[in-house]
């Protein structure tokens, strides 16, 4: 699989503060890169670094195998993207603003621009003024702008930020459809949730230094957390029992025969010990995998938001 961004040895300084030091990843073709990290870790400045709107104080950065510093023109050919809310005009329709965006990045012509209408789902309403779209209509059309000279690589940087849940399933499927079309995109979002459904690979900043670049299995089995859910015939009663004999527990009740435990699996069999000799019927041991955000939590200390 070919690389379509590389990054390396990536820092930013800011007067005395080192806002970014010294990362590197890779992206490669087709690939969701989902960038995670608390408010205040790098992600944004190394964002803009990547679509040069910010320049590195050392490292490199190729896409497509152009350096964006002694090749801007020709690495940010091959780049789509979106931060938080795209620019459009409103007093104009969908399609005029795809026109002039076009006339803009150009040579792209009606049969692309209709094209891409079609991608992003928007044919019945293109022809309507733009202040007359929903915010994910108004996504969708950001996106389609994003798209009409082909880019290799989609950057997006909270691209969902105020979509409702349908919206958000909508613009998930879209990115899901660009990736198996070859289209390589980096998304830094902090709805992990929606991130853990379509990514392939994570990179995690913290402090600017970046942490791990794995795929989500790596991320869990690195985790010395497990979570167990526990069904037992009263889940009050073992609550009970275990706050009393096991007060340091991360556990709560989840409903009335069922209890959630997040601790490593070696604490399983004292548990199960104490439940039992309380008279607590088990039913059912059922071992769920941790959740992106509960890895996430972890590695980063759970202070702060993604």
């Amino acid at each position: 699989m070919s690389v379509v961004l590389e990054v390396s040895g990536l820092s930013k300084k800011i007067g005395d503060r080192m806002i970014v030091n010294n990362i590197s990843f890779n992206v490669k073709k087709g690939e969701i890169f989902g960038l995670l990290g608390p408010n205040g870790a790098g992600k944004t400045t190394t964002i803009r670094m990547l679509v040069g709107l910010a320049r590195a104080t050392e490292g490199n950065i190729a896409i497509c195998g152009h350096d964006i510093q002694t090749d801007h023109r020709n690495a940010l050919k091959y780049v789509g993207t979106i931060v938080e809310n795209p620019e459009l005009y409103p007093y104009l329709s969908g399609l005029e603003n795809l026109r002039q965006f076009a006339r803009l990045s150009g040579p792209i012509d009606e049969v692309k621009i209709a094209e891409t209408v079609k991608l992003v789902g928007l044919e019945e309403r293109i022809g309507d003024k733009v202040r007359r779209y929903s915010l994910g209509m108004r996504q969708r059309l950001g996106l389609g702008q994003a798209l009409l000279h082909n880019p290799a690589l989609l950057i997006l940087d909270e691209p969902t930020n105020g979509l409702d849940p349908s919206g958000i399933r909508e613009f998930r499927q879209l990115l899901l459809t660009l990736a198996a079309q070859g289209t390589s995109i980096l998304i830094s979002s902090h709805l992990l949730a929606e991130l853990e459904q379509i990514v392939d690979r994570v990179g995690v900043i913290h402090h600017g230094k970046w942490i791990t670049t794995s795929t989500l299995d790596e991320l869990r089995s690195r985790s010395n957390v497990n979570r167990l859910m526990i069904h037992v015939d009263s889940a009050e009663k073992a609550l009970a029992c275990l706050k009393a004999e096991h007060h340091e527990l991360n556990l709560r009740s989840e409903g009335a025969g069922q209890i959630i435990i997040e601790e490593p699996a070696s604490i399983l069999n004292p548990v199960l010990s104490s439940l039992i000799q309380a008279g607590v019927q088990i039913y059912k041991l059922e071992d769920q995998k941790s959740s992106l955000e509960d890895v996430f939590l972890t590695m980063t200390g759970g202070n702060e938001h993604a």
